[in-house]
């Protein structure tokens, strides 16, 4: 018996279930579907957060001591990281390409999907751009290259060039690392719906 004013079960079951199952396809699910992201997707994104995060981390303070003394230590194993992080992407865009993209499904605003779609973008632009200056940096100056070894001749001037291009690459980076962040987390106090995570 239904108290008086209340929703009768067959009407709250559907609801409850379709609640619950909001969340558990994107976690279960290996590709990506139109409305959820897939394990492989939440895995390859929550790596480059890491690895981004450890760059970063990497390389702060190289000019002061105690990083100063093993200086070219640090900067190969940033350059091993940063490579890594390269391939990472590399493949996180390939299988974006062949998976849907849950975005274009959200609760959103036209002109909110626009800028979710734009700086999700921007971030691959970002990265790929930042660690492709680091390595035309690294190979320029003279020394070795992660697999690739030593590249042509040094050429200070391409040098310091893309050095530039890799510290320019590495603000505005941080920059939209915020926005994202900070729009995540607004998307998912205020929407219904799965957080956007690539």
């Amino acid at each position: 018996m239904t108290p008086r004013g209340a929703a009768p079960l067959s009407a709250v079951a559907p609801a409850c279930i379709e609640s619950r199952n909001t969340i558990a396809p994107g976690f279960m699910q290996f590709t990506n579907t139109p409305r959820h992201y897939g394990w492989v997707a939440r895995i390859a994104h929550w790596t480059s957060v890491m690895l981004v995060a450890w760059l970063y981390l990497d390389v702060s303070g190289l000019d002061v001591p105690p990083k100063v003394q093993v200086r070219d230590a640090v900067v190969a194993a940033h350059a091993q990281a940063g490579l890594a992080l390269l391939a990472l992407m590399c493949a996180r865009l390939a299988w974006r390409w062949g998976n849907p993209n849950p975005v274009h499904r959200f609760r959103l605003a036209p002109w909110r999907r626009a800028l979710a779609l734009g700086v999700h973008r921007s971030l691959y632009v970002m990265v790929i751009g930042q660690c492709l200056a680091g390595l035309v940096a690294l190979a320029a100056s003279g020394a070795a290259v992660p697999l690739l070894g030593r590249i042509g001749t040094a050429d200070t001037t391409l040098a310091a060039a893309a050095r530039a291009w890799h510290e320019g690459f590495a603000t505005a980076l941080l920059l939209l690392v915020l926005v994202h962040a900070g729009a995540a987390i607004a998307h998912q106090i205020a929407s219904v719906g799965e957080i956007a995570v690539d």
